[in-house]
Order: C-alpha cells, then structure tokens, then sequence
C-alpha cells in the first residue's frame, strides 16, 4: 500500500503516458486533477492508487503535489505480507512533489516487451514530472507550485533526504501520518489508529546534520 503526506492536488500525467501506436497501454485519463487516492479511469470510473499491485497490463505516472503547510513530505510503502514499511522524508520547499510510476507490462515493445510488472518507481521533485526540461521551464508553476529552482551562483542547492525501514506488526495496513516526535524519532500513524515510533533523525533533511 503507497500512503502520502497530505497533497494539495493530484495529477496524472499531462498527456498520453504511452502511445498505442508505440505499443504502450495507459489506464489512467490524461491530464486530470484528482483527490489522493481516487484517480480517474481513461474508459471511466476510478481506481484506488494506493493500493498496488494493479491494473495489470498498463503503464501509468502521476504525481501528488504537498500541501505546504505540511511540516514534513513524506511516503510510505507498506507490504502487510512481509510485514514491513519504508518510508521515504524530504523537505517539501526542496522537494515538492512525489511522482509514482506504476510499471505493470504496460509496454509491449523493446526493451520491455511486458515483462515489467509489479514495479512502482517513487520519485521525489520539483519539476512537472517526466514531460522534461523544456516543457517544464515553459510551464513555470502549477497552482502556485514552482516546477523548478533557479540555481544561484553563490548558493548552493543542496537536498537531503531520508529513506528507511522498519518491521510493522500484524494487521498493520497503511500509514495515514507520519511525525517527528523526538529528536531521534518519528511515529507513524497506521489507518487504524495505532501509533509505531521508529528511530529516525529527520533534523538531518532540514540541517544536513547525523
């Protein structure tokens, strides 16, 4: 199960994320706003994102931009079989947004050939996602979000983050928070209510310092 600190807006990718004519199958609708984690179906309806492995036999990318008055940006991975939770932490004025490539044989030409399935990629950013460079400098912003960071001469840009692991108990489905509660610790909030604290220095995304 993918869980994410509170998006401001959702967006699947700005155009078709594969091209029929290529071989690539899309299940999501392009270009739409949507509310984590109900996202719009090309041939209508929604599916639930968060939760993966799913729609087998299509390729698809969107992107949840962080509410900015989040304290903390944040994703959780959660495997109920395995009974383990990665978490993934940034600084949203950093990082602002979190893409999510959902890889499940959605390409049928090389080098592909519909043997990736299962795959989600989980990637960080400021930028308008994988549409690249150019569209994004031209785009600029997105609902009051910069896509980029101008890079000053005198001023490095430096981007600390946070991944990490712990064992969740049983029944343990998902993450609907995560805190700093401690200078070594974080806490994360299950679906459920209950509560597991987790040894994590998160000064180190803002300072840079173990």
């Amino acid at each position: 199960r993918l869980d994410v600190a509170k998006p401001a807006f959702c967006l699947t990718y700005p155009d078709d994320f594969e091209k029929v004519k290529s071989g690539g199958r899309t299940a999501l609708k392009p270009s739409a706003f949507f509310k984590w984690p109900s996202a719009p179906l090309r041939s209508g309806g929604k599916t639930d994102i968060s939760v993966y492995p799913a729609r087998r036999g299509w390729e698809d990318f969107v992107m949840a931009f962080t509410d900015k008055k989040q304290s903390l940006g944040w994703t959780t991975l959660t495997n109920t079989q395995e009974r383990w939770v990665m978490y993934f932490i940034r600084d949203i004025s950093v990082l602002n947004a979190t893409g999510f490539w959902f890889s499940n044989c959605g390409r049928s030409y090389d080098p592909w050939r519909d043997r990736s399935f299962n795959v989600v990629g989980i990637e960080d950013f400021t930028s308008f996602g994988p549409t690249g460079l150019a569209e994004t400098v031209e785009k600029k912003e997105i609902r009051g979000f910069p896509l980029y960071h101008t890079l000053a001469k005198n001023r490095p840009l430096t981007i600390n983050y946070i991944m990490g692991m712990a064992e969740i108990p049983a029944g343990f489905q998902g993450v609907k928070g995560l805190e700093q509660t401690g200078k070594e610790e974080i806490t994360l909030t299950g679906t459920d209510g209950r509560k597991l604290s987790v040894k994590c220095r998160v000064d180190f995304v803002f300072k840079g310092e173990i």
